[in-house]
């Protein structure tokens, strides 16, 4: 399965194509906004900590029984999606900055849906409308390689895209759009 930077870094550029394709050509991006949608693109995964806890306490011993269910369906990002919508012109005052609580609903909707999506593409299969419906979808794209070398194959491509975001925004100087 994809980890934790490949999730980062691709919620993280996709949503700054995205930004710079619904607004203006010199608009700012906020950086705050695009370290929350990295982080969001890690959100789904947050089933692990609630299996080490359950785990923890003795209620559980197989990460598959939390793992991909509840927050890899399309149901996770749409709640979230439909709350931001619902709450797009409130406005929060944090440290004497007005931030919109729709948008960052919506960034994490967004980063989320990233994550269902890289998940269901180049690993495993995910419930895209569990609790609802058990079918479950994804290319099994890596399904014929051994899962020792799976792990290994994806621990690789994280740090490959990992070295090519850096190297990016060394030669564009593009970390300095963000501030």
């Amino acid at each position: 399965m994809p980890q934790a930077v490949t999730h980062f870094i691709f919620s993280l550029v996709l949503f700054t194509v995205v930004w710079s394709c619904l607004h203006k050509k010199d608009a700012k991006i906020p950086l705050a906004y695009v370290l929350l949608a990295g982080l969001a693109g890690l959100l789904p995964d947050m089933d692990y900590a609630l299996f080490w806890i359950m785990y923890t306490l003795g209620y559980l011993s197989d990460v598959n029984l939390v793992h991909r269910i509840f927050t890899h369906s399309l149901v996770f990002p749409l709640a979230f999606g439909l709350i931001a919508f619902v709450l797009m012109r409130v406005r929060l005052t944090i440290k004497h900055r007005q931030i919109n609580a729709g948008a960052v609903l919506a960034i994490v909707a967004f980063g989320s849906l990233i994550h269902i999506a890289l998940d269901a593409a180049l690993s495993g299969y995910i419930r895209p409308l569990y609790p609802f419906s058990f079918v479950e979808i994804g290319t099994g794209l890596l399904d014929g390689i051994e899962p020792e070398l799976r792990q290994q194959l994806m621990a690789t491509f994280d740090g490959l895209i990992f070295v090519l975001w850096i190297t990016y925004l060394a030669l564009t100087k593009s970390i300095q759009r963000l501030i």
